[in-house]
């Protein structure tokens, strides 16, 4: 959903859109499976240049019941998003994974390490 950050009134009908999104994927949901929307795991961010997001107004989005605080970064589908869209924080935080888990098994064995391997690609493979 884009909006003029410079324009208050574009700012309020995107948030009415998105709710109204929100409230009709809820009800689609309802009606035709069981499947419902988590709103304790509810996240939205804005994207934009540093400039545009000064301007920027929304603080929060109603979700059902609650209302959610605009958030950065979020993790989707495994990858982390911040609000300039910029790689740096998927790395930062990928790396930081892969340093505990070399740090984890630094001290076992190759022995032990070559059997972890193998058990975890047999489930994999």
């Amino acid at each position: 959903m884009s909006f003029s950050p410079s324009d208050t009134s574009s700012q309020e009908k995107a948030m009415e859109s998105m709710q109204n999104c929100i409230a009709d994927v809820r009800l689609w949901a309802r009606k035709n499976s069981s499947l419902m929307l988590n709103d304790k795991k509810t996240e939205f961010m804005i994207i934009g240049t540093r400039q545009q997001l000064l301007k920027v107004n929304i603080a929060g989005i109603s979700v059902g019941d609650d209302v959610i605080m605009k958030s950065t970064p979020v993790r989707n589908l495994g990858s982390w998003f911040d609000e300039t869209f910029s790689i740096a924080t998927h790395i930062t935080k990928t790396c930081s994974a892969s340093f505990f888990h070399l740090h984890k098994y630094a001290s076992t064995s190759p022995s032990k390490l070559l059997r972890r391997w193998c058990m975890h690609s047999s489930r994999v493979g």
